[in-house]
This record gives structure tokens, C-alpha cells and sequence, in this order.
């Protein structure tokens, strides 16, 4: 006979022998001593700050033969019926993504079994079964641990509930239940049978009050059912429905196979998985041209219209015929060098019409190129030549100096060739043969981003995968000969190769902005604005600078069809605020990694009620396929998180010259039908939603995403232990004091080195956007009890630990005081002096907008940010205002005692 969580026997064990209520007393203290992980993760929505009490029930049934089944493997097991459901309970919470120690409530069974039934139902008669059932454990395994946990449960049962909840390390907080927020609750064992349906329900009102979702269970007429009561504040009732279809597959699987693991069970019905595998990667799209290169195509464009305008800087413009004939010379020069298909040429000049050339001439010789950004240190640009192992360099005549220290760190037969851009632009205009750039597999470029070994790795993305992008953007914008795409991504920025090409295989315009427009938030719309621009792309982070600094006066924008999001989480807010200020001008988010060919996903939004909680991702691309998986790569149900892995045309080759990191980020697609398929796995944890949408929900490693650039800390972690007195390093992330986003390296150092000369170490090697703001000193390094890095106990940085100047200088003039003081309220810091560095405190391009724009509130002085970064030095950037003239045509003088501000 089945033993039943209230039969004779089990109730015979759990009373027997009980311990005195002092004992009991601590063996709650000593279960509840850790932290009890909450069910947060779990959840559709975030928890609201109070439990709103507002419940809805589904039930689910098992068959008549899944039923006997399971009672035949309760009996053989000598297992109660309670026990492997709350196995099966946990595992599926667990494989919703709690954790493995997750807590789960049930009743006590009270020592006097005379007392009421209604006694045995109160509040303060609850149990916390704490147990772990970590996934590689099999189910006879886990069936064990949860039978045990429970015995000693129930046998420490006196002890009132009210006081176990100060044991927990969880404040008592109105917005959860104490200790667990899920229970599973049996069902009267006197009701069985009884053929009362509604009597065999147990009464939960009392639990389901106070926990998220409250578990029942009960048999009539020889079939199981399984009852949830939730919080419809918490979750959507697809995802309970999901849930406990999960649950039912789960416990089928596990009667099936005792010893099968944990996370090999699956989950999923037959349905579900074929909607999750194949009905929402349903992207085939036999019209792309993906058998044609882009010069090909590019060609194609200028035969119909020579004339029209391809691209535009400032007010130079270049015609798509003078672009194809610069491109032919180009290509036919670097053919007579031996330039041909899979040849890297690396390219180092500013953004513009020069660059544009460089890349569509490399492109027609059959080349991929590679690009370097003049704003890196000449170490960071030889690292990354060293690994792309690029035979020649095309470099404009500016950024001469910038190459000649970088080739320094070669030996002299390993120097790569330069190659004057401006050279090859005047060489002959002869086309080249064109049979050697018609492969769609050959490579498009490299691009290199931060590396988790210390090192940047070059991402490669093939002709193929780079087509289909640029055709996913042009069919899902609507792209047209009329339409004006904004170029304001750097060129080592993968975005930047869509915005560059798409409109030009559109027979469009690319209009290229100036450094000075794209980091002044102030003047990117009215730009836009001026110049016609039909499609604008920015990172959450700027533009909210950019809404910040358009509150006064809307700045009309009648010829922008979409606004483009990406390189962040864009926030609901965020999004809202675009869309109540430009009704008309759409959103979308896109999202897309550089070891792909750029964006895998497209959401589009076209009015602020159409975002909830979250904004999504949106759906895969054409041609692309998106699958969220647990850690055995087996596919993650809607609603359910896992990481995100691309597949599809899109996917990149892998690491330039790193097989071992390109084995482990690629990976053979279990799922296509097409061999050979490979998926790239992001590390990025996101879930689908009901309705086929995807939703981001952060990182599942380390990786840092600061204002749109992708950091791996422990790229930074090895340049600063490389400084003779730093033993190790952690870099994260931090919120100063105005809540701006900043890296904060902590440095265990006993001799503790100053930290100027430790910030221009790692100045001379990583690029801007990866130096630390602040460094902290400390003796060590905070763990925790297993020995892991304790992040949250790492202290706030002081205002100390930014790289300031060696020697401290008063300012001088009224100017000079007031610049000061705002740079020190930017930054937090108690004192900036004259030769404190902008930049070296943790200035970037958003706080030099905010910067620009009080300075001519100020002093009606307009600047640009290029202004501040030619001059980042309180005393620089005073005496450029001064020379400028426009503070009211007079020289400033020394401020006095009782003088409290500079009046104009």
C-alpha cells in the first residue's frame, strides 16, 4: 500500500522521539542560518513593494494510467506519493531557474493526533523543508534527500513558525513571505475517495495569502490533480499553466527513470518543444542575395543611379559612381601587392569618406579589413596587429605617428607594410577582376573586442553572414533610394558596418557625423533634424542624455522614420519617454553580439502602452535562428530563463588566430537540419515569452556593458596585475555619487602604488572606454565562505581613489573657480585643481555633454565636447573659453573672498 504524506506510518515516524523544543530551537537555527535564495527569478513580474492578495488558480490532471503508474513507483520504492511530488516540485522550480537550496513550505503533522483538523491548518503549524537537490543528482538520489529533509522536518515540528523567521538572514519584508514563498500542501487523507471533489481540495487560504504560489494536490476516481493557487501580481497565468504542464512531464520522466539526472529530465511536452525549436525560428528567406558579395551588389546600385549621393561628411558629399571608381582604384592597387580573399588589411583613420573608401576598395580586391581606432593607445593597437597577423596597415597621413609607435613594438622583419591611404585613392582606376570577391564565404572583416583573457580577441564575420544583416535591416526599416541613415558608431563598433553599408545596397545615403555631433547630446537631433535623417541609431544610455537635453524645446524631427536602440538593456521608462515626445517615430530594440553579424533580433515598438515590464528583444532575423537553453543545452519552455545561443546564416567563423576560445563560443547546432550549422553562445541569459517574443535579461558571466561597449573585467584585471606592486585585481561596476555608471578596479597591493602612476600604466595600454575611474587599495580581498569573491562587500570608493594630478593647484580666476567646483560636483570628489584630468577622474563623452551644456547655460560660451577633450585640465579648458571670447567680451580676474559666483 501506498504511504500518503498523513498515513498511520508516516505520521507513526515523523511524532515519534521528538526533541525537546530547546533542541528543536537549534536545529531551525542551524537549517536557516544561510541564505534562503527567494523565488525572484522565477517571477513574470518584479515583486512589488507589498503582497497585493490578489489570487487565481489552474489545476492540472494526470491520466488514469500515468496515475497508477505512479502509485506502482511509489509502492515499489516504498516512497509516499507527497514526497515525489515535492521532489518533482523542486526540480521544476529549479529548472524555472531557483536554486537548488530553495526552500519549500508544508504543514506540520502535530505531535497530539487528536487535535483538530483546523488546528493542524494554521499559519503558525508550517515547516520549511530545506533541502538540495543539485541538478546532477539522480532521482532515487533526490527522492532520498527530500524523504530525509522532511522526516527531520516534521520530527522538529513543535517549533512555531513565528519564531524560526528571525533565523533567516532575510529582512522581514511586507513585499514576501518569510523564509520560502511556495508550498505544496496534501490533501486530507480522510477525503480520498470520498467523491466529494471540492472536499478533497485542502482549504489554503490561510497559505496562499502569504506565499506566491501555493501547490495542492488530490485523487478522485483514480486521477491525480494537481492545483496552484498564485499571485497574479507575480506571475502570468500561461506561465502557471506552462509550469505545471512541466511538472506533470517531469514526474512522468522520473518514474520512468530512477536514475536518471536531475537536469536530464525532460521537461517539455512534444508541442511546446517543437514551438520553441522550430515554429519561432521559422526565418527562411530564400531573397536574400546571400551568393553575392557586396561590391557586386554595391555595383548593381551604381549602374541605376551614378549620380546619387551615396555619402555624406559635413558638406562633402561623394556620388555612388565617384565611391565605385575610388573603391576600383583602390582594389587594383592593393591586387599588384599580392592583396587578395582572406588577406586582413588593417585600416587606421578617423571616421569618414577616407574610411568608407579604404574599406569598399579592400572589399573589391577580395580582402576583409580590419579596423583600428586612432583613439587607442599605440600598445592597444600592436596587440591587436600581433594577433591578426595584418600584412599591411592602409593609414591616413594624420595618424602616421600614432602607427609608427605602435609598429615600435615589432621586431623590424615583423613590422606590417603602411600603406598611405591617400596613395591608393589616386592609384589607377582600373577595375580589377572580379571572380575573386564573388565567394560568400570569404571573410568581411575583424573586428577585436574586450577578451576575457587578457588579451582583445578578433571576432570574424564571413560575406554570407554580413549580406544577410545588412538585408534584415534593409526589408525590416523599409529602406529606400529616399532614406538617410546616420553613421555615429565608431568603426571598431560592429554596428558601425551596417549603418556605413545598408543604405548603400538600398541605393540610400549615409550620412557620417562628426565626432563633435555624436558626443554632444545637444546637437545630435538638431543634426539629424537638419540633414534629413531618416534613421537614427544610439545606445539607452545616450539617449537619455539626449531626452534629458531636448526637455525645453522639442526639436522637430519630420523626416526620422525609426529610432534605433541597441547595445544595452533599454529600459521601459526610457522607451516610454521616446515615444511621449516623438508619438510618430517608433522604437527598436535590437540586440545582436559581434561574434555574429551583428543584430540576431529586431522588436519594434510603436507606442508607450505597448511595453510592460520589460521591453523585449523582439524575434530572430531572417535567416537566423535564437534557442534558450539550461546548461545541458537541452531547450528552455517559454517563460523560463536559460542562455541565449544564435544560429543561423549570421554566425561568425570565430576567434582570429585562437582556436581553443572559437571551440568554446562555437559550437555544433544540435538542432539544424543543415550539417555543419554551428551556434555561437552569447552568455547571455534571456527567456522566451508566450507569445514567441524574446526578453533580455542580463549577463550570465562577468562581462560588463558600459554606455554600449562590451568590457570583460578580466581583460583589465591582467593589465593592472601586470604593475610591479599589484598582486591581484577585481574591476566592476559602480554608481558614483550622481548615479552614473563608473569602473571601480579594487587592488590587493601591500605597498599600495600611487595611483596616477598606476592609471597611466594602464592608460598606455587599454583603450578610454576600459580605464578605471577609481582604484581602491586593500589589504585583501573580501570572500565568502566557500572562498568565492564576496562583490558585495567590497567598499564604495572615496573620492580619493580617482587619478588626480601629482601636485594639487588652486584656481586662479572666477572661471577657473567655477569650473572647478562643477567638475567637482560631476565626479563626487571634494576638490578638483587646475591640472586634475577630465578625463583621468572618469570623464566620458556623457558627462562632457552634461559639462558643455551648464558652461553655456553658464556663461553663454558654446562648446563642444571635443573642446573638452582637447582641453580636459580646469585650467586648459578655462583659458579656451577665455580665448574664445564670448563671455561677454571681457578677460576673467582673480576671484575675491566675496565673490560666491562669476556673474556675466
Amino acid at each position: 500500500m501506498t504511504r500518503d504524506h498523513n498515513d498511520s506510518e508516516a505520521v507513526a515516524n515523523a511524532t515519534k522521539e521528538r526533541p525537546t523544543l530547546d533542541d528543536q530551537e537549534r536545529y531551525w537555527q542551524r537549517r536557516l542560518s544561510g541564505d534562503a535564495p527567494i523565488l525572484d527569478a522565477c517571477l513574470d513580474n518584479a515583486r512589488p513593494p507589498f503582497q497585493s492578495y490578489h489570487r487565481e488558480e489552474q489545476t492540472l490532471g494526470f491520466s488514469s494510467t500515468t496515475t497508477a503508474d505512479i502509485h506502482a513507483f511509489c509502492d515499489t520504492r516504498q516512497c509516499s506519493l507527497f514526497v515525489l511530488l515535492l521532489t518533482g516540485l523542486k526540480t521544476a522550480w529549479i529548472r524555472h531557474g531557483a536554486e537548488p537550496s530553495l526552500v519549500i513550505g508544508t504543514p506540520a503533522i502535530p505531535a497530539d493526533q487528536t487535535a483538530p483538523r483546523e488546528d493542524r491548518c494554521s499559519l503558525t503549524n508550517v515547516l520549511p523543508v530545506c533541502t538540495d537537490l543539485p541538478l546532477n543528482c539522480t532521482v532515487s538520489e533526490s527522492l532520498e534527500r527530500t524523504e530525509a529533509a522532511v522526516r527531520e522536518a516534521q520530527r522538529n515540528g513543535d517549533y512555531p513558525f513565528a519564531r524560526m523567521i528571525p533565523f533567516s538572514h532575510h529582512d522581514v519584508t511586507a513585499a514576501r513571505a518569510p523564509i520560502f514563498q511556495t508550498m505544496l500542501l496534501p490533501p486530507d487523507h480522510r477525503a480520498r475517495g470520498s467523491g466529494d471533489s471540492e472536499g478533497e481540495w485542502r482549504d489554503v487560504a490561510a497559505y496562499s495569502t502569504a506565499c506566491d504560489a501555493v501547490f495542492t494536490f488530490s485523487e478522485n476516481e483514480g486521477h491525480l490533480a494537481i492545483r496552484c493557487d498564485y499571485d497574479v501580481e507575480l506571475f502570468h497565468e500561461t506561465t502557471i499553466i506552462s509550469f505545471l504542464t512541466h511538472l506533470r512531464v517531469l514526474v512522468g520522466a522520473m518514474i520512468e527513470d530512477n536514475q536518471c539526472q536531475l537536469l536530464d529530465l525532460p521537461i517539455l511536452d512534444q508541442e511546446e518543444e517543437t514551438r520553441v525549436l522550430f515554429q519561432w525560428n521559422r526565418t527562411a528567406d530564400a531573397h536574400t542575395p546571400i551568393d553575392r558579395s557586396f561590391s557586386e551588389l554595391f555595383e548593381g546600385q551604381t549602374a541605376q543611379h551614378p549620380d546619387a549621393i551615396a555619402a555624406q561628411f559635413g558638406e562633402h558629399q561623394l556620388s555612388y559612381g565617384h565611391l565605385n571608381r575610388v573603391g576600383d582604384s583602390v582594389a587594383h592597387t592593393l591586387r599588384q601587392m599580392g592583396i587578395g580573399p582572406e588577406t586582413v588589411v588593417a585600416v587606421l583613420e578617423q571616421r569618414g569618406l577616407t574610411l568608407l573608401q579604404a574599406i569598399l576598395g579592400i572589399w573589391k580586391a577580395g580582402a576583409a579589413y580590419l579596423p583600428l581606432d586612432p583613439r587607442h593607445p599605440s600598445k592597444r593597437i600592436a596587440q591587436v596587429l600581433a594577433q591578426s597577423c595584418a600584412p599591411i596597415v592602409m593609414v591616413g597621413r594624420s595618424q602616421m605617428a600614432l602607427l609608427g609607435e605602435a609598429r615600435s613594438n615589432f621586431a623590424q622583419k615583423e613590422q606590417p607594410r603602411i600603406v598611405p591611404i591617400e596613395d591608393l585613392m589616386h592609384g589607377q582606376a582600373t577595375a580589377p577582376d572580379t571572380h575573386l570577391d564573388r565567394v560568400p564565404t570569404s571573410l568581411a572583416y575583424v573586428i577585436f573586442t574586450s577578451g576575457s583573457t587578457g588579451a582583445p580577441k578578433g571576432a570574424m564575420v564571413e560575406q554570407r553572414g554580413m549580406i544577410n544583416h545588412l538585408f534584415a535591416k534593409i526589408r525590416d526599416l523599409g529602406l529606400e533610394p529616399g532614406d538617410i541613415v546616420a553613421q555615429t558608431a565608431s568603426q571598431c563598433f560592429d554596428i558601425s558596418v551596417w549603418q556605413f553599408m545598408s543604405p548603400l545596397l538600398a541605393g540610400g545615403r549615409v550620412h557620417v557625423f562628426e565626432d563633435d555631433v555624436v558626443y554632444d547630446a545637444g546637437s545630435l537631433l538638431k543634426s539629424a533634424a537638419r540633414h534629413g535623417v531618416t534613421v537614427l541609431q544610439t545606445v539607452p544610455s545616450f539617449l537619455d542624455v539626449v531626452l534629458g537635453e531636448q526637455c525645453s524645446q522639442k526639436v522637430s524631427l519630420a523626416q526620422l522614420r525609426w529610432l534605433i536602440s541597441t547595445g544595452e538593456a533599454l529600459p521601459v521608462e526610457l522607451c516610454r519617454r521616446w515615444l511621449a515626445r516623438y508619438p510618430k517615430i517608433p522604437v527598436v530594440n535590437a540586440y545582436g553580439p559581434t561574434e555574429c553579424s551583428d543584430d540576431v533580433t529586431h522588436h519594434f515598438v510603436t507606442a508607450a502602452d505597448e511595453v510592460d515590464a520589460t521591453v523585449p528583444i523582439g524575434r530572430p532575423l531572417c535567416n537566423t535562428q535564437i534557442y534558450i537553453v539550461d546548461q545541458n543545452f537541452r531547450p528552455q519552455p517559454a517563460g523560463v530563463r536559460g542562455e541565449l545561443l544564435a544560429g543561423g546564416i549570421g554566425v561568425g567563423r570565430g576567434y582570429c588566430a585562437s582556436p581553443d576560445q572559437t571551440a568554446d563560443a562555437f559550437i555544433p547546432d544540435p538542432f539544424a537540419r543543415t550539417p555543419g550549422a554551428r551556434l555561437y553562445r552569447t552568455q547571455d541569459t534571456a527567456r522566451w515569452s508566450s507569445n514567441g517574443q524574446l526578453d533580455y535579461l542580463g549577463r550570465s558571466d562577468d562581462q560588463l556593458k558600459l554606455r554600449g561597449f562590451r568590457i570583460e573585467p578580466r581583460e583589465i584585471e591582467i593589465v593592472l596585475t601586470q604593475y610591479s606592486t599589484v598582486q591581484d585585481a577585481v574591476v566592476t561596476l559602480r554608481e558614483d555619487c550622481s548615479g552614473d555608471a563608473i569602473l571601480v578596479a579594487y587592488l590587493l597591493s601591500p605597498e599600495g602604488p600611487a595611483i596616477d602612476d598606476l592609471h597611466k600604466f594602464a592608460r598606455n595600454r587599454l583603450p578610454p572606454y576600459m580605464l578605471p575611474a577609481a582604484y581602491v587599495i586593500l589589504e585583501t580581498l573580501p570572500r565568502t565562505a566557500n572562498g568565492k569573491l564576496d562583490r558585495a562587500a567590497l567598499p564604495a570608493p572615496t573620492p580619493e581613489a580617482r587619478p588626480r594630478a601629482d601636485d594639487y593647484q588652486s584656481p586662479r580666476t572666477v572661471l577657473e573657480t567655477a569650473l572647478s567646483e562643477k567638475w567637482a560636483s560631476l565626479f563626487g570628489v571634494e576638490r578638483v585643481g587646475l591640472r586634475d584630468n577630465f578625463l583621468d577622474l572618469g570623464g566620458h563623452s556623457l558627462l562632457a555633454t552634461q559639462l558643455v551644456s551648464w558652461i553655456y547655460d553658464k556663461f553663454q560660451v558654446k562648446l563642444s565636447v571635443r573642446d573638452v577633450f582637447d582641453a580636459p585640465t580646469v585650467d586648459r579648458l578655462a583659458e579656451r573659453i577665455d580665448t574664445i571670447g564670448w563671455v561677454a567680451g571681457q578677460r576673467q580676474t582673480p576671484k575675491t573672498d566675496d565673490q560666491e559666483e562669476f556673474l556675466l
